[in-house]
């Protein structure tokens, strides 16, 4: 009864807003596979949410300094793919810090 009464106390906002994730997410996942949906749930988490988008930044240079060790095992595939993804994340990133900026009062 009391796990009822917390989710009682969700606003509609948020409620909406883990719905629009959820709905998104799942459409992206279906159309374009499971990467493509797993890049537009970081998107639209840090979007909804209002998260700091510098943890992004940080997981896509992370990526990014993991492709040299790829590369240093012979892994050249690997080392692209991981190089794609750090660099969506990075636009990412930069989408949300425009959002950002927009939401920003002046």
């Amino acid at each position: 009864m009391e796990s009822f009464i917390k989710i009682l106390k969700f606003t509609i906002s948020e409620i909406i807003k883990f719905s629009l994730t959820i709905l998104l997410t799942s459409f992206f996942f279906w159309r374009f596979g499971a990467p493509a949906g797993g890049l537009w749930l970081i998107f639209w988490v840090f979007l909804f949410y209002r998260l700091d988008s510098r943890v992004v930044v940080i997981l896509s240079l992370v990526l990014m300094a993991s492709c040299p060790i790829m590369l240093g095992f012979k892994e050249k595939e690997l080392a692209e793919i991981i190089a794609a993804y750090a660099y969506l994340l990075l636009v990412i990133a930069m989408s949300l810090q425009v959002v950002d900026y927009i939401r920003l009062p002046k």
